[in-house]
């Protein structure tokens, strides 16, 4: 399962809290990774179930996700009538996996937690 997060700000980066849900439009895309074919999955009529408490930030979450064959793309747009920083969010999510020899104490900075060798510099794909 996926949750998509749309956060929106106004007044320079403060949150934006209290919108209506009905006036953000999400729409959610899947890209196949081996054609890549696009799937339209929402669009724009979908709204957040949710909003996480005084952070400005919506929530929805899509159940049938493969993220062993598709990359997902993500966009929200407030419609409403408050002035935000922007109208629009997005993000892509992609799965990621870590080299087979990744997960040893002895490879990781223990006060960062970040690979102390290169073996997983590669392996992070990132938007």
């Amino acid at each position: 399962m996926m949750t998509i997060i749309s956060a929106f700000t106004k007044n320079g980066g403060q949150p934006a809290t209290g919108l209506t849900l009905a006036e953000i439009d999400l729409y959610l895309t899947a890209v196949n990774e081996a054609d890549g074919a696009e799937t339209v999955i929402w669009n724009g009529t979908q709204h957040p179930a949710s909003e996480l408490a005084a952070v400005g930030m919506y929530v929805q979450q899509y159940a049938n996700d493969d993220l062993g064959s598709y990359h997902y793309v993500a966009a929200a747009h407030y419609v409403g009538a408050t002035v935000l920083d922007t109208g629009w969010v997005s993000g892509v999510l992609s799965a990621c996996e870590l080299a087979d020899d990744a997960i040893t104490a002895a490879k990781f900075d223990e006060a960062t937690a970040f690979p102390q060798t290169s073996a997983d510099a590669e392996a992070m794909v990132l938007p």
